[in-house]
């Protein structure tokens, strides 16, 4: 069995962080292992030095000597307490599912000489992303010795630069990164706290070089005339190139004067179109009608929004045309704030709760990150709100619009999300698009016991169309409860259950699902 090496940073480390770290791999249940201590000068004449002669398998690092070939290399930093079994977890994660890269979620300790380690902070993974991973990197990657990504010639050997340089090999080279669903790293409270590298791309703000995309804005309606004026001219008004924009407003049996004379005037503006839609609420028919208007048949971008939301981020636009450039972006939502600011959507999450779809970040402060800086950091995610949605034409077209016979009222969006997730399109939350929500404002909460069980048959039927698909989350580490809030307590999962994950974590498209029925 090869051994793992690990490159062990102790550059700017306190003497006992690097014993800290060494005397967990003493602990170790896998013995097959060798540390090299990489920029150790600092502890070089102190008594820590000394476990190099005592332990053949510790010594410092020698910068010819690069690890590469068979068997994993793992990067850390001094400070870092392996749980006794993560060298063990990490060759087996590597072994089952022949990914390039492992990682693993961590924690920080305080440790006291009698009563133990108190352990706090967990950062809990779910699959590989890059921007998440960016935004709080982990502190343990291991890769297959091929992928080591160690250059010669003074590229960086150790710590954050290291572990950033290894996934990104493992990216390049389209090997899978897996993930094991443990906290088998603690940070020890008395090292160092070093800056880590971040390879976050930044948001693009009105660049020159921006698309300029038709954008057709479809907005259903009914009455509420104020509302509705507020949410379409916050649109355009902070809008780059607001004269790319076509706003159609579908009409559905609106009543009151006051919206009468407001679609009176917006209908003969060049910029808008108003559609009647004089039968019974249906928003994915509304919005079907909507982008099936003439007048906006050269919009190549479809934004599908509320009448009760108003937008707060100049520049929108060209965000969501870098967004949308890529091709795999399929979907992008947006991050939604209750009028007290506090957080109303921040992507959609699947089977935490009672296994409903929830918003993530749901009545958070406006400046909470989130667990792993989720709530402001782009990312894939299992779905987002239909509140305000924005994709490609092409997109919609070919996974066959939003579902007007079964899904008239409810879960539409979280359906076309799967429906573009399952033709290998990614949805991707954009929090730097932000827009105030009056969540449920026209056609108000469900109350009644009638208007509850039409929610869950509509449930119930998309359910039947995605099955495990709709309460399986990529991005939803095992580790956290599944009852209340999502993010709301952890929990100790099954064997079964780790494992599934690692290996949902190392397929090619971890967010590709399939439909179970037409």
């Amino acid at each position: 069995m090869p051994p793992i090496t690990l490159m062990m940073d102790c550059g700017g480390a306190t003497a006992t962080a690097v014993r800290a770290t060494l005397t967990g791999l003493l602990d170790q249940s896998d013995l097959s292992w060798a540390a090299r201590l990489v920029d150790a000068a600092g502890i070089a004449d102190h008594p820590v030095a000394s476990m190099t002669l005592t332990d053949p398998r510790i010594g410092f690092d020698d910068p010819g000597d690069h690890p590469l070939g068979a068997g994993l290399t793992i990067a850390i930093d001094a400070g870092t307490i392996l749980h006794p079994h993560a060298l063990a977890w990490l060759r087996y994660a590597a072994l089952r599912s022949g990914a390039g890269a492992v990682t693993c979620d961590h924690d920080h300790v305080r440790r006291h000489w009698a009563r133990g380690q108190r352990h706090a902070d967990p950062v809990l993974y779910g699959v590989d992303d890059p921007s998440l991973r960016a935004a709080v990197p982990p502190r343990l990657v291991a890769v297959r010795g091929d992928l080591a990504g160690m250059p010669s010639g003074g590229g960086t050997r150790s710590g954050a630069g290291l572990r950033a340089a290894m996934l990104h090999a493992a990216r390049a080279a389209q090997a899978p990164v897996a993930h094991v669903p443990r906290i088998l790293a603690s940070m020890l409270d008395e090292g160092v706290e070093r800056l880590v590298a971040s390879d976050a791309t930044s948001i693009a703000s009105g660049s020159s070089d921006a698309r300029r995309s038709r954008i057709a804005i479809i907005v259903p309606t009914r009455d509420h005339a104020a509302m509705l004026a507020e949410a379409i001219d916050s649109l355009i008004a902070t809008a780059a190139i607001p004269d790319r924009i076509r706003v159609v407003i579908v009409d559905n049996r609106s009543r009151e004067a006051a919206t009468q004379a407001l679609l009176a005037a917006r209908a003969v503006r060049s910029d808008h179109a108003v559609v009647t839609m004089d039968e019974p609420f249906n928003w994915s028919r509304a919005n079907m009608l909507g982008i099936a208007d003439p007048r906006v048949a050269d919009c190549d971008l479809l934004v599908f929004a509320n009448n009760d939301v108003v937008m707060l981020t100049q520049g929108w636009d060209v965000e969501l045309d870098r967004l949308l450039a890529d091709p795999p972006c399929g979907i992008v939502g947006a991050r939604l704030l209750y009028p007290d600011m506090t957080v109303q959507h921040a992507g959609i999450v699947l089977g935490t709760g009672e296994g409903l779809p929830l918003h993530a970040g749901r009545h958070a402060a406006f400046d909470d990150p989130g667990p792993g800086g989720r709530y402001v950091t782009q990312h894939d995610a299992a779905a987002v709100t239909g509140a305000f949605v924005a994709m490609r034409r092409e997109v919609l077209a070919e996974i066959g619009g939003f579902d007007c016979a079964r899904l008239p009222i409810a879960y539409n969006d979280i359906d076309v999300c799967l429906r573009a997730r399952a033709a290998g399109y990614r949805v991707r939350y954009c929090p730097q698009i932000e827009l105030l929500h009056h969540e449920s404002k026209t056609r108000g909460r469900t109350r009644t016991a009638d208007e509850a069980a039409w929610d869950d048959a509509e449930l119930a039927d998309i359910h039947a169309t995605w099955g495990d698909a709709l309460t399986i989350d990529p991005s939803i580490n095992p580790q956290w409860a599944l009852g209340g809030a999502a993010f709301d307590g952890l929990r100790e999962p099954g064997m079964s259950e780790i494992l599934a994950f690692i290996d949902r974590s190392a397929v090619p498209d971890p967010w590709r699902v399939t439909k179970l029925r037409p």
